[in-house]
């Protein structure tokens, strides 16, 4: 074929230091005059001891350039490293320059941005933490996660007042303990105080709170947490794992990330964490809106308190004739923010002034906020799934705000959250998004990234089938005067005077108290409980006096049966009190276990002991007011049935797909099957029967009152305590925070089992008035007005989830082999252990499941194999589900919060500051970035060297080892390459021909070809695994040996080139790209006297000149600073030193100045940017600690590439 001969050849493409080429700061800087030659450590010092030992990263400024004399052009210039070291422990990145001249401070801020600051975290800084510590101190609610090793943080000090200071900490170690603090008012509170060591000193004091507040703290340094911005782009090269087939799509590498900083690995113990964690659920615990009103300034100081949660999308302010409302947790004012509402806490925040003081009105529904253990659910991304959307429906629906969707791309964790609106929002808007249909229950997610082919796209929620509105409950209130255990009947006498009148009430012997005030007496506790008490609200004095006397007790252990079924007793004594006999004896559910496995019951509410009482009339009824035998007073004789049909709950499930699974792999394509999981969506009370043991274990114990003797006593008490049962008929607990119930014209609502009302909405604060037992859902008032409790908001919820699969994301990985441990807790009782193997999986007694010890994903679900015929008509049966060999999973429901696991993870921390000689706080956790991502132009090159030897004559043709090469490049022993003009090439047929005459004096022998296979692509995947999905086929084979990959660092077409000049009146000595301040009618006149540019003198800058008088002016530039002073009589040609030629040549007829009138005055100024060819490139080398000596070369090779064109 014809030789080819261009323009530019390789001579002309070379790599040039800058001034400062050391890892001070002010490392960098300009370009100076001769280009590298490739000799050792010419860039970087040698690897010392130090440096392998503790590890070290430096940076190096490089620009890749053109210089000739005239204006050559480079079309699609890019850099690439072709080869990397071959020590194992160094490794090289490329990173593009902003600016001609900048300096190491100036790139290694922005190459520490990896991570910014976001929302403060949940954590308060405690007390001033001090410059040069290691050690912060802070407080959190305990029912709050701890920080993890690893964990980013930001101290970030803007307050007024205060000195502005803002550093990043990432956390070593944690501790902590729950310590017990006081309001001013005298009231404790428990908080945690988290104690975490940091991997760098505190650079300055930070100024926290002088000692922990119950409510929200404003101190002068927020404690804030971070995200992952990922702005920068690096690029790098790795070898093949497989060769390469022609007109092949994909391609292996070992790895798609590779080390920017040296980090140092610690194992970290995980123990006793709660699988898939907690999440908050909001649920809407109203009967109707509550109505909360006042009168202040509503600013951006404001904060205003509910006094309980508040249901997402229910609230309304109403001031000033505006109304505000909410929507993801900001208010709006129509379409404007102005505010942001915490809906846990029932608080709303203001970001501008609404009112300087009016009256407003506030509308919402109450709600609970409740910690729940999260339920799971995940979707597996596979080769033929992989997309960036993904649709998932949850049923029962998720509580609003709980839901938490995350994905992995490229190595890195994405979590995406429900705002409360029904959108999915996450750290940035490049995360991704989605929505969350309340009413349905479909997902729809679309993410920032396509996630990495064997990850898992993880979802986590709270579920709201636990929790019930019970705001129609009809709660009961009774007032309560205590005495003592053990009251004789027909003794017990009440009086009080009320408004100068004489009050009295007496018990009738069999449990009622009547006169004046009315209700019953426990002669067994003494509590006598008063449902009518007229006047009693008040606080008045009353005397009670009776008799009292140690009650008599009796036990049988399993007693017979009669041929009824009864067991009869006898007391052993006779004229028994009436009103004065307890019973307690065990019962047994029948077949309650096989009910549980089989889903028809639910956990254990039934007491599995029952306790009778006589009514007076010598009936013996339950809790529950059933018959459950007699009792003869006058003999002492009991006849008890102890059996009984009782109402037990029963689960209700709901199957729904949870993903599928992999059957078979071939190529690309993969086979898999439906999974199915059994969601529980509620429950409901069904009949079984409950019966006392036959065998030794049943035992009925009495007590009793018979003929003893009694002591006389009085005891002085007030009235006006309330009891209030919450939740008559319900066995359900009471979930904290969602009490609301007024009494007349009072408001009550709780926080953390203490009773309030009187609430001051501008500060949150309220006054003490009772206690609640959530157990058992009877509050107590400690005074009250006359009237009916009218419940507002109150939310019920039973005591467990249960689940029959699992699937989360251990915090820290990557995890340790065989060190996953875990424990589950069944319905039907027991405990359950497994352990993972070294492969991954999890086997063992009613459990299977895997983990994936890169990315920590774990997936198990609890049940067994079983056989699919017969089972046909059970609720867990599907079809599709059945294996071939006729066995189908069965699965068995556990408690979720008994889902524990311990574990052990690798946690890659940064090593010290001043001795790597960057901050990588903010950086990756494991010091990686990927260096291929989609999108990115990479070139692969199979290189390999000739040694021609050393006897070489004009005109002889020289064979290379190889045909059908891209490129070649003749290099003497000392590396330096050798003129073009002295050869011609013939790439094709892989020959050189000797020129003639040849003259190689000046080259000292032998002489190597170094040629190339080479072709570019692009990145269409990029898979975590290393695998490269390419947009073309490839065009040859590739083996794996001397086959490198690089991503390539585009710089575009290099040509020199300057932009329009612009006058401005006065230079005010801003770099900007647009004119600044007034603008003047004089101009340069570059169409008739045009700017003169050539490849060795020009550069990438911002000039200014500015103008002394009509004659006079100097030249700046935006990297030299003051370049010097001229005059317009002659051209302009400011010397490059590094070259000796010109930067650029301006005629001195651009100026206008015609006869000596000059259109510029004192203080004008032109402002005009070139450009040059060169592209500036920073080189980063990371040495990671390793205890081998250092024997292998840290050299890698370094390329610019593009096109000419031919001459």
């Amino acid at each position: 074929m014809t030789q080819r001969h261009t323009e530019l050849t390789k001579q002309n493409l070379q790599f040039y230091p800058t001034e400062d080429l050391t890892d001070s700061d002010s490392g960098g800087g300009l370009m100076v005059r001769d280009p590298l030659t490739g000799a050792d450590n010419e860039l970087f010092n040698p690897v010392s001891d130090q440096d392998r030992t503790i590890g070290r990263f430096s940076a190096r400024s490089v620009h890749a350039a053109v210089r000739r004399p005239d204006a050559a052009k480079l079309g699609g210039a890019h850099v690439i490293i072709s080869k990397p070291a071959k020590a194992a422990n160094v490794s090289h990145l490329l990173y593009r320059g902003v600016r001609y001249g900048e300096r190491r401070k100036d790139i290694i801020k922005r190459i520490a941005a990896y991570a910014v600051y976001t929302i403060e975290s949940k954590m308060t800084l405690l007390s001033t933490q001090s410059l040069g510590s290691r050690i912060v101190q802070a407080y959190q609610r305990t029912d709050e996660a701890l920080p993890l090793v690893g964990d980013v943080y930001c101290l970030r000090q803007v307050k007024n007042g205060y000195p502005t200071e803002e550093q990043y900490i990432q956390v070593i170690r944690v501790s902590s303990e729950n310590r017990t603090f006081t309001t001013p008012d005298g009231k404790d509170f428990v908080r945690t105080v988290v104690k975490m060591e940091t991997s760098t000193a505190l650079t300055a004091d930070f100024i926290g709170a002088d000692y922990p507040s119950i409510t929200h703290a404003d101190p002068p340094c927020l404690l804030m947490e971070t995200h992952i911005s990922d702005s920068a782009s690096y690029y790098g090269v790795k070898p093949l794992v497989e060769a390469i087939r022609a007109n092949t799509q994909t391609i292996r590498l070992p790895s798609i990330m590779e080390k920017l900083v040296p980090t140092s690995q610690v194992e970290t113990p995980l123990t006793d964490y709660t699988a898939a964690g907690q999440r908050q659920l909001i649920f809407d615990a109203a009967k109707g809106e509550s109505v909360l009103s006042a009168y202040n300034a509503l600013n951006d100081a404001s904060v205003l308190h509910a006094g309980n949660a508040i249901t997402p999308g229910s609230l309304r302010l109403t001031t000033n004739g505006i109304t505000v409302s909410d929507r993801g947790g900001t208010l709006y004012r129509g379409d404007t923010a102005v505010g942001t509402v915490d809906y846990a806490r029932g608080e709303l925040r203001f970001s501008e002034t609404l009112s300087s003081g009016a009256s407003w009105t506030l509308y919402f529904r109450p709600a609970a906020e409740l910690l729940q253990v999260a339920d799971t659910a995940s979707i597996p991304v596979l080769i033929n799934n992989r997309s960036y959307n993904y649709v998932l429906t949850i049923l029962p629906v998720p509580a609003p705000g709980s839901l938490q969707v995350s994905y992995r791309a490229q190595g890195r964790w994405y979590d995406l959250r429900d705002d409360g609106s029904g959108a999915l929002r996450g750290g940035s808007a490049g995360h991704g998004s989605g929505t969350l249909n309340y009413r349905t229950g479909s997902v729809s997610l679309t993410c920032g990234e396509m996630p990495d082919v064997g990850s898992e796209v993880l979802f986590s929620w709270g579920s709201q089938a636990t929790v019930h509105n019970r705001a129609d409950s009809q709660p009961t209130a009774t007032m309560l005067i205590a005495t003592e255990a053990g009251l004789a009947p027909n003794t017990v006498k009440l009086s009080w005077t009320d408004n100068g009148a004489a009050k009295t009430a007496q018990d009738d012997g069999a449990g009622n108290i009547t006169g004046d005030w009315t209700g019953t007496v426990d002669y067994r506790s003494g509590d006598i409980t008063l449902t009518s008490y007229p006047g009693g609200e008040q606080r008045l004095d009353v005397k009670v006096d009776y008799s009292v006397g140690a009650p008599q007790n009796a036990e049988w252990k399993a007693p017979l049966r009669d041929g009824s079924g009864n067991v009869n007793l006898t007391l052993g004594q006779t004229q028994i009190k009436p009103r004065s006999v307890e019973l307690v004896y065990n019962v047994l559910i029948e077949d309650y276990d096989t009910k549980v496995q089989a889903g028809e019951a639910y956990t254990r509410q039934v007491d599995p002991y029952v306790t009778v009482r006589d009514d007076g009339a010598g009936a013996l009824r339950d809790a529950g007011g059933v018959s459950r035998g007699t009792i003869n007073y006058t003999t002492g004789v009991i006849k008890l049935k102890p059996d009984a049909v009782v109402k037990i709950p029963k689960a209700i499930y709901r199957k729904q797909p949870m993903g599928e699974e992999i059957v078979s792999t071939q190529g690309t394509t993969q086979t898999v099957k439906p999974l199915y999981r059994m969601v529980f969506a509620g429950y409901e009370y069904v009949e079984a029967l409950a019966s006392a043991p036959i065998d030794d274990s049943f035992v009925v114990s009495a007590k009793f009152r018979g003929q003893q003797s009694e002591d006389a006593r009085s005891k002085k008490a007030a009235s006006g305590t309330l009891r209030i049962d919450l939740l008559p008929g319900y066995a359900e607990r009471i979930v904290p925070g969602s009490v609301r119930f007024a009494i007349g014209s009072e408001v009550y609502f709780d926080r953390r089992g203490e009773l309030y009302y009187r609430l001051e909405p501008a500060t949150g604060a309220a006054t003490r008035i009772g206690s609640i037992n959530y157990e058992s859902g009877m509050a107590t008032i400690e005074q009250a007005p006359a009237g009916a409790v009218n419940l507002q908001a109150l939310a019920g919820t039973v005591s467990a989830n249960p689940v029959d699969t699992a699937v989360w994301r251990i915090p820290a990985s990557p995890i340790r082999p065989a060190s996953l441990q875990i424990t589950a807790t069944p319905l039907s009782g027991g405990q359950l252990n497994v352990r993972a193997d070294n492969g991954g999986k999890i086997t063992g007694g009613n459990v299977e499941g895997s983990i994936d010890y890169e990315t920590g994903v774990v997936r198990v679900r609890f049940g067994k194999w079983v056989v699919a015929a017969g089972n046909e008509g059970k609720y867990w049966y599907n079809p599709d589900a059945v294996r071939p060999d006729g066995k189908i999973w069965q699965p068995a429901q556990v408690y979720a919060d008994t889902i524990l696991y311990n574990a052990v993870s690798y946690t890659y921390l940064p090593l010290d500051t001043s001795a790597i000689g960057i901050d990588a706080v903010r950086l990756p956790a494991d010091g990686r970035v990927p260096i291929f991502r989609r999108g990115d132009m990479i070139v692969i090159g199979h290189r390999l060297e000739d040694d021609l030897g050393s006897a070489h004559t004009a005109g002889q043709t020289v064979r290379l080892s190889r045909d059908h090469i891209d490129s070649l490049c003749l290099r003497d022993a000392k590396n330096q390459a050798i003129e073009a003009k002295w050869y011609d090439y013939d790439l094709d047929a892989g020959t050189l021909t000797w020129a003639t005459p040849l003259d190689l004096s000046a080259y000292q022998m032998p002489i190597t070809a170094h040629h190339a296979r080479e072709e570019e692509n692009r990145v269409i995947v990029a898979d975590i695994d290393g695998t490269l999905q390419l947009q073309f086929p490839t065009a040859r084979d590739y083996p794996v040996n001397d086959t490198y990959v690089s991503s390539a660092l585009i710089g575009g077409d290099l040509e020199v080139r300057h932009s329009p000049p612009w006058s401005q009146k006065l230079f005010d000595n801003v770099w900007s790209d647009d004119p600044r301040g007034d603008v003047i009618t004089a101009k340069l006149n570059l169409k008739d006297y045009p700017l003169k540019l050539t490849d060795d003198g020009a550069t990438t800058d911002r000039w200014a000149i500015v103008w002394r008088d009509g004659t006079q002016f100097d030249l700046y530039s935006e990297a030299l600073g003051f370049v010097g002073r001229f005059d317009a009589l002659q051209d302009l040609a400011p010397i490059n030193a590094a070259t000796g030629k010109p930067y650029f040549v301006l005629p001195k007829g651009a100026f206008g100045i015609n006869n000596g009138a000059s259109p510029w005055a004192a203080g004008n100024a032109i402002r005009l940017n070139t450009w040059g060819t060169h592209l500036g490139v920073w080189i980063l080398r990371a040495v990671q600690p390793s205890a081998q000596k250092q024997t292998e070369t840290d050299g890698f090779v370094i390329c610019l590439r593009g096109n000419t064109v031919e001459v």
